[in-house]
């Protein structure tokens, strides 16, 4: 049975992961496990299986990650260590738990269609991750196909972490370094603006496409600690899609990009339950 893997690491609970938790569970019968602190466990609202951080054994590749990061510790309660440290939590547990088939969002992110759909198409590659750069991976939403492929993407995690480089980098790097086995989702379909088939050719073969971060944040605006202003409309500098250039809208209350259905926004402004 597939899983959707969720992670929390921190001292402060975000509220929104229970409307993740509910508009995931509102489309699809994925079973969903969250890593998350024993001080958190009663927070979560929903029946789903919750699993201590604390309870997850230390690979030698967590260890390795925790003497070597140079990863910012401070800012937002450690936000960029921790954001790298996840996957070292999801290869432990994958192991510890002997699971296959794994998926993983961001906490941020709200689902609308149900990905199981389309298991078939993720099994033909050992990962899928949403690149929205030549060499930048917005990690919204991941597929993991086995324990083997996140473990030597931790490698590449400890060398980036090391230099202080995040997250999206040392993904981004691992993807273009591995195409034959890490695919990349769809971020649109073809239109004029968008040159590189890398960022659309596998949208005919899903039926769908996914959002890395910019469509959530051009309709819904950014994070308010990174910006207190109306950024509604905001147009991420990074992504190679300029969400200004293309026709958003909604068919029965699903997102739509240029007619191609959205499987999932990543709200970075954090209000899931206005998009629910």
């Amino acid at each position: 049975m597939p899983t959707l893997i969720l992670v929390h690491i921190g001292d402060n609970f975000p509220e929104y992961i229970n409307d993740c938790i509910s508009m995931i569970k509102s489309v699809s019968q994925v079973d969903i496990h969250i890593l998350i602190s024993k001080i958190h466990f009663n927070k979560i609202k929903d029946n789903i299986l919750r699993f201590a951080l604390e309870d997850i054994p230390s690979s030698s590749q967590r260890i390795l990650f925790e003497e070597r990061s140079k990863l910012d510790s401070y800012f937002r309660g450690g936000f960029f260590k921790y954001a790298t440290m996840r996957f070292f939590y999801i290869y432990d547990y994958m192991v510890l738990m002997n699971l296959t088939d794994v998926f993983h969002i961001e906490n941020d992110v709200v689902i609308y269609m149900n990905f199981l759909d389309k298991l078939e198409q993720f099994r033909e590659k050992s990962m899928w991750c949403i690149m929205d750069s030549p060499t930048r991976c917005i990690p919204s939403f991941l597929y993991f196909k086995n324990s083997s492929i996140i473990l030597r993407l931790l490698n590449t995690c400890i060398r980036h972490s090391s230099i202080g480089s995040n997250d999206m980098f040392a993904l981004g790097e691992f993807r273009n370094n591995n195409i034959n086995e890490v695919g990349n989702l769809p971020i649109c379909g073809s239109y004029a603006d968008l040159i590189d088939p890398m960022f659309y050719k596998e949208a005919i073969r899903f039926g769908c496409i996914f959002d890395a971060a910019a469509v959530g944040q051009f309709i819904g605006g950014i994070d308010p600690r990174n910006d207190s202003k109306n950024s509604i409309g905001f147009i991420n500098e990074t992504c190679i899609v300029k969400c200004n250039k293309v026709k958003i809208e909604w068919q029965d209350m699903k997102p739509y990009l240029n007619d191609m259905p959205l499987v999932n926004l990543h709200i970075h402004s954090k209000d899931l339950k206005r998009w629910m």
